[in-house]
């Protein structure tokens, strides 16, 4: 009884918020007041609204005068409290939802990949359009139920942030506790901190486009998010791209070990085939990476990749859902990335959006197609020197003036940044076969599979445009396998050691443009070679 009359008679000083550092997860706030110390023991108190105890970690508090010691305590009060049962099952709800999507998200993926399905499959050039359509009425489904389930995800974590309103005790604040000896009496300032986690912020950058003459418009933003009742007037703000109170332990290398590798028993990318004479006079939309002599059940096998079932039907039905790509970035920054928003904020709201930083960045804008892949023709644009302009690794959405296109991912990388704005309706490209023959002279070692192929470029615009055209050569992992090329116009540009083909070309405006090339695979007689996809190394 005694103890709680004395706890009733410390003095409690009034303070205000003045500023905020906000991190990914958790902040730092900072509260100012004045206090009359006397000469020798001063005890007081801090109310802090909002929050529990239990939810305020690391306080300190600094004088503007002199102390000769100062300890900060808080009373033992209700524990952390239990999660209620409606918050429980919510979060189970949600937990299910999540997962669901991810599997979703997995499904998609192993579809759009290049040849993830159908291995070892031999399929006749009607079995192979059927498969086509199927695989591109799969992913339609699959891309609703996504849609779907994350309108759930979204209507759950609002239910949940309801149930947590409900059983937190938010307006009941905690009290701090301050002991310090003054040398002297005096009125001084004070400032006290301290860390809470449900005060958070999301970034995420706008990037507009204009048009091709245009520089982009990159304004990042971000999304302040808290909880309580308490109004912050006129503080400053400092946005924080990390995590308060996260560890930064230095890394542990450990040993790495080197050994044989054992052979697998299948090829670790699979692969379509077609067969048979009817293969032979089929078109096609290119050949895989990798050419080599290993035995096969028949000479006229070809191999090639699953984008190559891309008919006209299928690829005019997944036109209007152009994937956005971010390729490749490189950010170099200090330790943490700090935004010091200039003037001062009120901030009343649970949700609150900021504006942090508006640039014009230069951008090289080009059309560019993968015919043999997909018979769009994209825009993409490029920020050169992009590490020199400090973007940090968060979520971008596209927009091309007032509309929006989609969204990407800024990740690290290189020192560039290339990401699509999307298909062009108005550009079209194919790609087909126009000869294909096997020639074996009799008193020759060797043997040839001659092809040509013909990319044909159609431009409805009023305007005449540049396109980048991407094609490749099969490269010879064998020794005995050689890949000569015979023809080709528009000269274009070899990489010898990928295979990549690139072509620069103009086209008139409502015009057409046909680019062809030939190739010729020589191998020992005997043998016959397949068609391996490999990896991406471009």
């Amino acid at each position: 009884m005694n103890t709680e009359n004395k706890e009733r008679d410390i003095p409690f000083i009034s303070t205000e918020m003045t500023s905020a550092d906000i991190y990914l997860q958790g902040a730092v706030l900072h509260r100012h007041g004045t206090i009359s110390l006397t000469r020798g023991r001063n005890r007081f108190g801090v109310k802090i609204p909002d929050y529990l105890p239990y939810a305020i970690e690391d306080p300190r508090i600094e004088f503007g005068g002199k102390t000769e010691h100062c300890t900060i305590s808080t009373p033992v009060e209700a524990e952390k409290h239990e999660e209620s049962v409606e918050i429980e099952e919510g979060q189970a709800r949600l937990a299910r939802v999540e997962a669901e999507i991810l599997s979703y998200e997995s499904s998609l993926k192993l579809l759009e990949d290049v040849g993830k399905f159908g291995n070892g499959m031999t399929l006749s050039p009607t079995d192979f359009v059927n498969m086509a359509d199927l695989v591109s009425e799969k992913q339609i489904e699959i891309r609703k139920k996504i849609v779907r389930l994350q309108k759930l995800k979204t209507d759950l974590e609002k239910e949940l942030l309801e149930f947590r309103k409900k059983t937190e005790v938010t307006a009941r604040g905690s009290e701090i506790y301050i002991d310090l000896i003054a040398p002297e009496d005096a009125v001084c300032g004070f400032e006290l901190t301290y860390r809470v986690r449900p005060v958070t912020w999301e970034p995420f950058y706008e990037i507009i486009y204009q048009d091709m003459q245009s520089p982009l418009t990159v304004n990042l933003r971000g999304k302040l998010v808290r909880q309580g009742k308490e109004a912050w007037e006129n503080i400053r703000l400092r946005l924080i791209h990390g995590t308060a109170g996260s560890r930064h332990d230095l890394p542990d290398p450990k040993v790495l070990r080197v050994g044989f590798r054992r052979p697998s028993a299948q090829p670790s990318t699979p692969y379509y085939r077609t067969s048979g004479p009817a293969a032979s006079d089929s078109s096609s939309a290119g050949f895989s990476r990798f050419a080599a002599a290993e035995p096969s059940p028949d000479p006229n096998d070809t191999v090639y990749p699953a984008p190559s079932a891309r008919q006209e039907s299928a690829s005019m039905r997944m036109k209007a859902s152009a994937p956005l790509q971010v390729e490749k970035t490189q950010v170099t920054r200090e330790l943490s990335v700090r935004f010091n928003l200039g003037e001062t904020h009120t901030i009343s709201e649970d949700v609150t959006v900021l504006d942090i930083q508006e640039q014009s960045v230069p951008a090289e804008y080009r059309y560019t197609t993968v015919p043999f892949m997909d018979p769009s023709v994209y825009l993409t644009g490029k920020i050169k020197d992009f590490a020199n302009y400090n973007f940090i690794s968060c979520e971008a959405r596209l927009y091309a003036g007032s509309t929006y296109i989609g969204s990407a991912e800024i990740p690290d990388g290189e020192d560039e940044l290339v990401f699509s704005l999307g298909r062009d309706e108005a550009l079209d490209a194919k790609k087909e076969r126009t000869g294909k023959k096997h020639v074996e002279p009799r008193l020759a070692r060797e043997q040839s599979d001659q092809n040509r192929f013909r990319i044909t470029l159609s431009n409805h615009r009023d305007e005449t445009v540049s396109v980048q055209v991407i094609d490749r050569l099969p490269l010879s992992k064998e020794q005995e396998v050689r890949v000569i090329m015979e023809s080709a116009s528009e000269n274009p540009h070899f990489d010898e050691e990928t295979g990549r083909l690139t072509w620069d070309v103009t086209i008139d405006a409502a015009a057409q443009k046909n680019i062809e090339y030939a190739y010729r695979v020589s191998y020992p007689k005997g043998k016959t070679i397949s068609y391996e996809e490999g990896g991406h190394t471009w």
